[in-house]
């Protein structure tokens, strides 16, 4: 089966990001990985503290420069690069904690997805479920139950990150694999990334028929996938 590499965030487009883009395909690449989804930031407080840039558009465009600064390098290493994001819907940070308590991975995202929707941390979670829904986007809670998080609504959200092996924080992955078992979650392993030496440390494999973005969403929903940890 081949390698994905699930979570990754790049410098400098989050804020808690410590590796430039266009260095992320070659050390996934050096591990065995046959892609990488850059799920970096997308929320009203990153934007705010560490983007400084005016203008949904210009936001938008910001983001996505991670996004396509690792696209090229990959597409020179021979590595697929796909768009994701970590979205953090406002209203369930709490007063006085930047930490967002939900967030949610989504897949099968394109430049056109963020760019009709320039403010997704304004919706709730049943609204943010019900744009995936439409737009054929997989909607995973990061993390939950990694303190401060809380875990969401289970009927407003695919499946969530089961295995999160980020080596700086306690994800609690053993009651977020039992969350899953319960609620028949779709679920995904992956890195965290954010420094030098966190790659490699998950994984979620797909089949090796899978050869494009559409493709690794299909065998996520059709439960053709699976979780590694080392």
């Amino acid at each position: 089966m081949k390698k994905v590499a699930t979570h990754v965030h790049t410098a400098p487009l989050s804020g808690c990001a410590h590796v430039p883009a266009a260095e992320i395909p070659a050390l996934y690449k050096a591990k065995g990985y046959d892609a990488v989804v850059i799920t970096n930031h997308f929320m009203k407080y990153v934007f705010e503290e560490y983007y400084g840039i005016a203008g949904d558009r210009g936001r938008v465009e910001h983001f996505l420069d991670g996004y396509r600064s690792a696209k090229q390098a990959g597409e020179a290493l021979g590595i697929r690069v796909w768009l994701g994001a970590e979205c953090n819907p406002e209203r369930y940070n709490r007063p006085g904690h930047t930490y967002p308590v939900r967030e949610f991975l989504l897949y099968g995202t394109d430049e056109a997805f963020f760019l009709e929707q320039p403010r997704l941390w304004e919706l709730s979670q049943e609204e943010l479920f019900a744009l995936c829904e439409r737009k054929g986007v997989l909607m995973l809670q990061s993390h939950p139950f990694r303190l401060p998080t809380e875990p969401g609504d289970p009927a407003f959200m695919h499946g969530i990150e089961a295995i999160n092996r980020n080596p700086r924080h306690s994800s609690r992955n053993e009651l977020a694999e039992k969350w899953a078992e319960e609620n028949g979650f779709i679920t995904v392993a992956g890195d965290d990334f954010h420094e030098y030496g966190d790659e490699g440390r998950a994984a979620t494999l797909m089949p090796d028929d899978c050869e494009t973005y559409s493709d690794f969403v299909a065998a996520l929903r059709e439960r053709r996938t699976e979780t590694v940890a080392r």
